[in-house]
């Protein structure tokens, strides 16, 4: 499931894009979710309906600043970011001149992650009866912390990783030391997750409800390999809503071999992050600027 993002000095392809922009003439405001790094707030309870009133503080702060052309202030964001840019410009959109979308969902968190699932499955080399295997039991698990079933969750949780640990050669159990602790103590934690205010609301939560309201200019891109917004799924639904708001200038793009964090990738898999070039697949940052200029710059 999505986690809070690094500090901003932690988060250097966010520092990277903010250094592209501003040496474009674009000034950029960037800063740490509320409970993040130095920002003031706790996360712990924070929805993203709570970090979408941070960005529209952020909007307002822009559009009252003597520095910048107040009346072109626009937003961009990244997966989860770009559920909340959405629901901003879609609550004040006489305020937000664009819309730049990174990995957009366009469904609640409850399905796509089902999607996930099944992507990364494959992606991980699983055979087509462990990939159908792995979303039987996603969908369970969905469908039990939606209902707010806690006790079938845990329990269920508790049989699923069971099968995993046996599963695993000896040597590799043996490592694992007291496994019937171990894994009372993941899947509690997994509970708690399931209960935060975070996660119930963007479980059901539907980007398309703030995308049908969008009229200003947006650009959308999607990366071909991610395993986390998958574009065959999302790309078409996203576009949809937006024509369902009238908007007649949307621009949509997919970058090929790119992942999640629009790096170059072999499976677009999560766990080949980090063993990835850490730069953005080639004409990503100019894209965004050229987009941006065509539009707003003199």
């Amino acid at each position: 499931m999505p986690q809070p993002l690094p500090p901003a000095q932690e988060a250097p392809c966010l520092r990277w894009l903010a250094d592209h922009l501003t040496r474009h003439g674009f000034a950029v405001l960037r800063f740490d979710e509320r409970g993040i790094g130095d920002s003031t707030g706790d996360h712990e309870s924070a929805t993203t309906a709570d970090l979408a009133d941070d960005v529209a503080a952020g909007l307002r702060h822009l559009a009252a600043a003597d520095s910048v052309a107040g009346e072109r202030v626009g937003l961009l964001g990244h997966s989860e970011g770009s559920v909340i840019v959405g629901r901003v410009a879609a609550m004040a959109s006489d305020d937000v001149t664009f819309v730049i979308a990174m990995a957009g969902p366009a469904l609640p968190y409850a399905e796509i992650v089902i999607t996930q699932v099944e992507r990364m499955a494959a992606a991980s080399g699983a055979s087509a009866d462990e990939v159908a295997e792995a979303v039987e039991q996603q969908r369970e698990v969905v469908g039990l912390a939606q209902a707010g079933h806690w006790e079938a969750l845990e329990t269920r949780l508790i049989e699923i990783v069971t099968a995993q640990v046996e599963a695993l050669p000896e040597d590799q159990r043996a490592r694992l030391g007291d496994t019937e602790a171990l894994i009372a103590q993941q899947a509690a934690a997994n509970v708690a997750a399931f209960k935060s205010p975070w996660l119930r609301f963007f479980f059901d939560y539907d980007p398309r409800d703030d995308l049908r309201q969008i009229t200003a200019p947006v650009l959308a891109l999607f990366g071909e390999f991610d395993v986390q917004v998958d574009v065959a799924q999302n790309q078409g639904r996203f576009e949809a809503a937006l024509a369902e708001a009238g908007n007649d200038d949307v621009t949509v793009i997919v970058f090929a071999d790119a992942n999640h964090l629009f790096q170059q990738a072999v499976t677009g898999n999560v766990d080949e992050y980090s063993t990835l070039t850490m730069a953005f697949a080639p004409g990503l940052l100019e894209t965004i600027s050229d987009w941006l200029a065509e539009r707003f710059l003199p």
